[in-house]
C-alpha cells in the first residue's frame, strides 16, 4: 500500500509535469499564432508551416536537400518566399545590388549571417590576398599555373587503361597548385597517398559546418552545441585544420622565398595583417580554391560528357585554335567565346556555392526587389534557383552554351543574364574569382587539347539529386579517356 505522504508527493509532481507541459504547449502555439498572423514578414509569400516554425526548412538542410526545397517554393509562390519565421529567399536579379552591393543603409553590403563566412570574406584579408589574385597580378604566375596542369594532364595519360575519377583528379591538381601558389609548396597529391584523406575529409567538414550553423537558430541545440563541440569537436578541428596549419609553419621557417608565393605578398608590413591571422585563415584559403574551382569543372566535363554537340563544338575551338601547349595562354583562352559561354553556362547549371550565403537586414530595416524588409531578417539570393528560374532564363534547366553569345540573341535575348553572379557581386564578393577562372579555363583548354572523353556507365545521372551543403557532395564521376591522336 502506498503511504499517503508519497501518494500526495507523486500527485504533486504529476501536476506539475501536466503544467509544465501545458506552458511549453501554450507557448508554442502563441508563438506559431504569432508568426503566422502577426509577424511583419506575414504578408510574404510561402507555405504556413514554413512561417510557423523553422523546422521544415531544419529538416531539408539536414538532409543536404534545401537547395532542391527551395527551388520547388519559387517555382509555387515566386521570386520571394518566406522560407522560415524571420527569413525571406529570393530568386529576384534585383536582390544581388540590394542586399551584396553598397546601398544607403549598408555601404558594404549587409553583414554575413554566418561568421565563418565573415572570415573567409573579411576585410582585412581581402585587402591583404585580393591584390594578389587578380588578372594582372596572376601573369607571372602564370608558369606555376600551367605546370601544375601539365602534371595533371601527364598523369591522366598513364591512367586511360581504365575509367578515372575526375572528382579526384581535378581536386588533386587544385590542392596542390593552390597550396604551392599560397604555402610555396605542393601537396604531392597525384604521385602521393600521405594527404589523400585529408582532402577527401573537406566533404565532411563542410556538411558538418553546415548542419552546426542552421542548428544554432535553436536555443536548446545552441546550449547543447557548445558542450559537444569543445568535448568531442575541437580535437577533430584541431586535426582537421593541422595539415594546413603544418604546411603553414614550415613555408613561415623559410628564410628565402624570393616573395614568389601568395603568402609573401599577404605578409607585406602594409598589409597589415599578423602571421597569427594568417595562420588562422590558411585553411579556408585552401578550402575555397580546393574545393570550389574543382567543383566546376567536374560539373562542365560531365556536362559536357553529356551534351556531344556542345562537347565536339568546344573541342573543335580548342584545337583550331592552339596546335601545341606552348600555344595555350591564360591571355588566349580569355579571347575563346564558345569556352567561355560553356564555363559560365556551367556557373549556371552547377554553381559551386549553390545555396547562398545569408546576409542580415540592417537595424531599421532596408528596401529590398522593392519591398520595405524589417531589420534583423535574414535575406538570402540562391544561387541555384535564381541561376535555374524561368523569369531569368529561358529553358532554365538545360545545358545550352549558346545563351551567352551575342548571335543567338533571337531566341535568349531576354534572358536576364545579369542574375549570375557565381561569386557574388559587391564589396564582399569573393576575391579568387580571377584566379578561379582562369584556371578553369586552363584546364579545360588542356585536358580537351589532349584528351577523348567518354562518360562511364557507372555516373550516368551523376549529377541528379547530389546533396548539398552549400556546396555539393559530389560522388565519383568516372570518365573513360583516350589520347587524342595529333594530324
Amino acid at each position: 500500500m502506498i503511504p499517503a505522504a508519497l501518494a500526495v508527493s507523486t500527485a504533486v509532481w504529476r501536476e506539475l509535469v501536466i503544467l509544465f507541459v501545458a506552458i511549453q504547449l501554450t507557448f508554442l502555439l502563441s508563438r506559431t499564432t504569432c508568426n503566422v498572423f502577426f509577424h511583419p514578414l506575414r504578408k510574404y509569400p510561402g507555405p504556413w508551416y514554413f512561417a510557423a516554425s523553422r523546422l521544415p526548412l531544419t529538416i531539408a538542410v539536414l538532409r543536404g536537400k534545401a537547395v532542391y526545397l527551395r527551388k520547388a517554393l519559387y517555382a509555387k509562390y515566386g521570386p520571394v518566399v518566406r522560407v522560415a519565421p524571420g527569413e525571406l529567399s529570393y530568386s529576384d536579379e534585383r536582390v544581388w545590388s540590394g542586399i551584396c552591393g553598397s546601398t544607403p543603409h549598408s555601404k558594404r553590403g549587409m553583414a554575413r549571417h554566418d561568421s565563418l563566412f565573415d572570415l573567409v570574406g573579411g576585410e582585412m584579408m581581402r585587402k591583404a590576398f585580393a591584390p594578389a589574385v587578380t588578372t594582372k597580378a596572376l601573369v607571372p604566375q602564370q608558369d606555376l599555373i600551367v605546370s601544375h596542369i601539365d602534371a595533371l594532364v601527364h598523369k591522366l595519360v598513364t591512367m586511360t587503361s581504365q575509367p578515372v575519377d575526375m572528382v579526384d583528379m581535378l581536386r588533386f591538381a587544385a590542392y596542390n597548385l593552390f597550396s604551392e601558389m599560397f604555402l610555396g609548396e605542393s601537396m604531392g597529391l597525384l604521385d602521393d597517398t600521405k594527404y589523400v584523406d585529408w582532402v577527401h575529409s573537406f566533404p565532411g567538414f563542410a556538411r558538418a559546418t553546415t548542419i552546426v550553423a542552421e542548428l544554432q537558430h535553436y536555443t536548446i541545440t545552441r546550449i547543447l552545441l557548445r558542450f559537444v563541440i569543445q568535448k568531442f569537436g575541437k580535437k577533430h578541428r584541431e586535426l582537421f585544420i593541422g595539415v594546413t596549419q603544418e604546411h603553414f609553419d614550415r613555408r613561415l621557417a623559410k628564410k628565402n622565398t624570393g616573395g614568389s608565393d601568395i603568402l609573401a605578398f599577404a605578409m607585406d608590413p602594409k598589409r597589415q595583417l599578423t602571421v597569427g591571422e594568417l595562420r588562422e585563415f590558411a585553411p579556408f584559403i585552401m578550402m575555397a580554391g580546393g574545393e570550389t574551382t574543382p567543383t566546376l569543372e567536374t560539373g562542365l566535363i560531365y556536362l559536357l560528357m553529356t551534351h556531344i554537340p556542345a562537347l565536339e563544338k568546344l573541342k573543335a575551338e580548342i584545337r583550331g585554335r592552339f596546335a601545341s601547349d606552348e600555344d595555350i595562354t591564360m591571355e588566349a583562352l580569355a579571347r575563346l567565346p564558345y569556352l567561355n559561354a560553356c564555363i559560365d553556362e556551367a556557373f549556371r547549371i552547377h554553381p559551386p556555392v549553390a545555396t547562398g550565403l545569408g546576409r542580415v537586414v540592417p537595424h531599421g530595416g532596408a528596401e529590398v526587389a522593392g519591398r520595405w524588409v524589417p531589420g534583423g531578417t535574414i535575406v538570402t539570393v540562391v544561387h541555384h534557383s535564381t541561376f535555374h528560374s524561368g523569369i531569368n532564363f529561358h529553358k532554365p534547366d538545360a545545358f545550352i552554351p549558346e545563351r551567352w553569345l551575342p548571335e543567338n540573341d533571337h531566341e535568349f535575348g531576354n534572358d536576364i543574364k545579369s542574375s549570375l553572379h557565381p561569386f557574388s557581386i559587391g564589396p564582399q564578393a569573393c576575391f579568387g574569382q580571377d584566379l578561379a577562372r582562369q584556371v578553369i579555363r586552363l584546364n579545360i583548354g588542356k585536358l580537351l587539347l589532349h584528351f577523348e572523353m567518354k562518360l562511364d556507365k557507372a555516373s550516368e545521372g551523376w549529377m541528379e539529386n547530389q546533396q548539398c551543403f552549400v556546396g555539393w557532395i559530389q560522388p565519383p564521376l568516372m570518365a573513360e579517356l583516350s589520347v587524342t591522336q595529333k594530324g
